[in-house]
Parts: structure tokens; sequence; C-alpha cells
């Protein structure tokens, strides 16, 4: 088994930087539309060993946008319906 030291976590920190080189526009995008002005740019690195040495997977995780959406209504199920919507013509374009 392959050990952890100085080179290999030199090499994981160089693809976490990569990593976030590589995502620094989106990042910064990100950045510029969060409502609360604080990002969350989470890194990871796993380590597992492998045949030829250490497997060193890096990663980087951020929320790019927020979607929130919402959808409200009152509904009585003894209410009658004021059309069928069965029998209703949609025109478009008001032909």
């Amino acid at each position: 088994m392959s050990t952890i030291g100085k080179q290999t976590l030199s090499q994981a920190a160089g693809m976490i930087r990569a990593l976030l080189v590589e995502s620094q526009d989106k990042i910064d995008r990100a950045y510029c539309s969060q409502e609360d002005d604080v990002l969350s740019v989470s890194v990871s690195l796993k380590f597992a060993p492998d045949a030829e040495g250490t497997k060193i997977e890096a990663g980087i995780s951020f929320v790019e946008s927020r979607v929130k959406e919402k959808a409200v209504t009152v509904f009585d199920e003894q209410q009658l319906p004021l059309w069928n919507s069965d029998s209703v013509e949609v025109v478009c374009g008001g032909e």
C-alpha cells in the first residue's frame, strides 16, 4: 500500500487549485447573484489505494443559482366549476 506524503498532498492541492481556477467565472457569477452576500464553496478530496499508487479524487461544489418556486391555491371540492374545461376552445393569435 502506498502512503500519503508531501508529494501526494502537493498533487492534491494542485488539483483543488485547478478546479478553483477552472470554475472561477462560475464562482464569480454565483457570488454576484447571492441574495445574502454569502457563497459557500466546498472542496473535497478522496484518497484510495491503487495498484499504481494512490488514487486522488478532487471535487468542488457550490450553488450557481438559487431556484425558488411557489404555487398556492385554495380549492373547495364543493364549489361547482365555472365552465367545463373539456368544452373550452383555445384561440391563438386573437383569431
